[in-house]
């Protein structure tokens, strides 16, 4: 028999409240609260102890029916859920692009069956939709829950018909997953954080909590001040990066003191058991569920992050759709012992993960905005196409990922390459004009790179809690371009200055305001200074490539818009002044640009293919020329944008180059530049 401890503990809707606001606010405010994401964590955790509970009493009772078990969640999972999926799906169809739609449609139906966490999985990548413009992201730990829920009752039906000891079962499944977990992200962190077999331990620690003996229940106050202090820390400390590590101990360790603290300890009772806490506790579902969209779509619709009064608004919206949800829906369906209202509620959900399908299937209704869509499809990025070649013999003895790093590979003839486009993303963006124009001419163009990772020996970039090890691709792309015969000539493309500086712009760290990186030269430690770092490998790279006979064309990286170039679509009229000042790429490229011209004058051989001279004026870099959109995103250019600057690509020689953060101006208008 295990301990029963009282039906209901109003602590636990405190810690519930406590939960919800985390995450609210660091969706709404993500510098605020680094870790606020860990609210999701301390719900598991608190899911895992409360479903266990309800199991245990029912099978010691002998009262226990799986039917009566999957009846109850229906009734507490599905209503508010159908709503909220059901607005959405209105709301897109108003707000959304047809893509932007169609992926709204993948994401209804996959989190109408509970398999949005793996759709996350299987799309996590460099080049994946950012997360504000997923309106169900949020989903994803539902799917967990509901995942661990078909699985976990029956575990414990059989443990108890076999007579088993339940704890030493439990803990020793919450240390495997952990171990699997730990495991699973040194090889992809990115797509661990969305596994279940990587987040059951954390529902397993809850049931841990509730496994334990009677006498393990009696933690005071300082037990419960302990497991506060380790949620505050955790909120305070633990950004993103470090989302699938082992200091996510913490923060569950830390609910885990709480829930096997006494219910009516000093702390417990006045911090959490208080009616504010108790009442946010109660309605902390429908909360959850509502200011992700609301936030999501918003930010859609402003085509950048809201302003603050405009979130927090939001957030106040939410919390108002989360009390009525609660009051007209929840609390009448929830206790209804009627047969047919699991099944009614099933159906709508299936019609809901049907309906979805279909937007899917209708590529995302795009009659909705036949006037924009010759300008909406110039956004598309066609990632299997651009990133890697099923045909080339070189790209099939490579593989597309090494050590957790995406790789591209990619050649537009069968014949032996002549030029090599070598870099990260930003050479990506450059391929698709490149090899249109290799290809009219008749020559090969192979792409080697990898995604965050420029194109330079021995140079390894070091994230918040672990290292990429751009060098295991980079050095064996470049070791292959310099012993290649064929090979005459190499392009170098990179992001510049976020190498240099370690921080993307301004309008990105307001989205996710922990990226930093640091380099790091010859597999060691991080670099105690990014340019140092940068210009050592820049010039081991030149020279290496120089005295392998190679034409080396280093191209000066496009301006990052530090906006949402879709603005200049979703804005009707069109901004005037849509894209970044020139000003203010000089601020963010100056030091870039400085060493760069520093290290060119040591190779005055080396040829120079300035970008922000062909996209800039004297005023302005603008996204979109006339009915050429230019980019696709806040710093990638878009397939016309790499069509558009290929016809105009012209190399100088580094002698005569000067850089735009030295010049008076940066130069003139794209359209006079010359081409060859």
């Amino acid at each position: 028999m295990r301990p029963t401890p009282p039906s209901h503990r109003p602590d636990l809707d405190g810690l519930r409240a406590i939960a919800v606001l985390l995450v609210v606010v660091h969706h709404a405010e993500p510098g605020w609260l680094p870790g606020g994401y860990l609210g999701v964590d301390l719900f598991f955790v608190l899911s895992g102890y409360l479903i266990s509970q309800i199991i245990w009493r029912s099978l010691d009772e002998g009262n226990f029916s799986l039917p009566a078990f999957y009846r109850r969640r229906i009734q507490r999972i599905f209503p508010a859920l159908l709503l909220v999926i059901a607005t959405t799906l209105g709301l897109g169809a108003w707000l959304l692009w047809p893509g932007e739609y169609r992926a709204l449609g993948e994401q209804a139906a996959a989190a109408a069956v509970f398999l949005l966490n793996f759709d996350l999985a299987r799309a996590t990548g460099y080049f994946d939709t950012a997360a504000q413009l997923k309106p169900l992201l949020h989903l994803w730990s539902l799917s967990i829950e509901e995942q661990f829920y078909l699985v976990w009752p029956l575990l414990l039906l059989g443990l108890h018909r076999l007579r088993m000891r339940v704890l030493p079962v439990v803990a020793g499944l919450t240390l495997i997953s952990l171990a699997a977990m730990l495991v699973s992200a040194r090889l992809d962190m990115a797509a661990t954080f969305f596994l279940p077999q990587a987040r059951a331990w954390e529902l397993l620690a809850g049931a841990w909590a509730a496994a334990m003996p009677q006498h393990y229940r009696r933690g005071g106050a300082v037990q419960a001040a302990l497991g506060l202090a380790f949620l505050a820390g955790s909120a305070a400390w633990i950004g993103p990066q470090r989302a699938s590590s082992v200091v996510l101990l913490m923060p569950v360790l830390g609910t885990m003191a709480l829930l096997l603290a006494a219910p009516d300890n000093l702390v417990s009772r006045h911090l959490l058991a208080n009616p504010p806490m108790v009442g946010l506790g109660l309605i902390s579902y429908p909360f959850y569920l509502w200011h992700w969209p609301l936030l999501s779509l918003a930010t859609v619709a402003a085509s950048g992050p809201p302003t603050p009064a405009m979130r927090g608004a939001l957030v106040l919206a939410s919390l108002l759709l989360a009390a009525l949800t609660w009051t007209l829906l929840e609390r009448r369906i929830r206790p209804t012992r009627s047969v047919a209202v699991p099944w009614i509620l099933v159906g709508l959900m299936a019609t809901t993960g049907l309906c979805g399908l279909l937007i899917v299937r209708q590529d995302g209704l795009p009659a909705r905005t036949t006037a924009l869509n010759p300008l909406i499809a110039q956004f598309d990025w066609d990632v299997p196409r651009w990133t890697w070649s099923a045909s080339a013999v070189l790209c099939q003895s490579r593989s597309p990922t090494v050590r957790g790093v995406q790789t591209y590979c990619n050649q537009n003839l069968p014949t032996p390459p002549e030029v090599a486009l070598l870099g990260d993303s930003h050479a990506l963006q450059l391929y698709p004009g490149l090899s249109e124009r290799a290809t009219t001419t008749g020559q090969s163009l192979l792409l080697l790179g990898a995604s965050a990772c420029a194109p330079f020996l021995g140079l390894d970039i070091r994230w918040a809690v672990d290292t990429k090890a751009c060098s295991v691709v980079i050095d064996d792309a470049l070791d292959h371009v310099m012993q290649s015969s064929s090979i005459h000539t190499v392009i170098l493309a990179h992001r510049g200055p976020f190498y240099v500086s370690g921080l993307p712009t301004d309008f990105e760290l307001a989205r996710e305001p922990q990226t930093r990186v640091r380099l790091v030269l010859d597999h060691g430690v991080p670099a105690a200074d990014n340019l140092t770092a940068y210009r050592q490998a820049m010039t081991a790279t030149l020279t290496a490539l120089q005295r392998a006979g190679k034409r080396v064309i280093l191209v000066i990286d496009s301006p990052e818009m530090a906006m949402e170039p879709r603005a200049c679509v979703r804005q009707q009229p069109a901004p005037a002044n849509c894209g970044l000042l020139v000003s203010v790429y000089r601020n963010r490229a100056q030091r870039y640009l400085q060493v760069t011209a520093e290290v060119l004058r040591q190779f005055p051989a080396i040829e120079v293919w300035d970008l922000p001279r062909l996209l800039c004026d004297d005023r302005l870099c603008p996204a979109r020329r006339g009915d050429d959109v230019l980019y696709r995103d806040p710093d990638h250019l878009s397939v016309r944008g790499s069509q558009w600057l290929a016809a105009r690509f012209d190399p100088q020689p580094a002698a005569s180059w000067v850089p735009a953060g030295v010049d008076p101006l940066i130069g003139n208008s794209g359209s006079s530049v010359t081409t060859r």
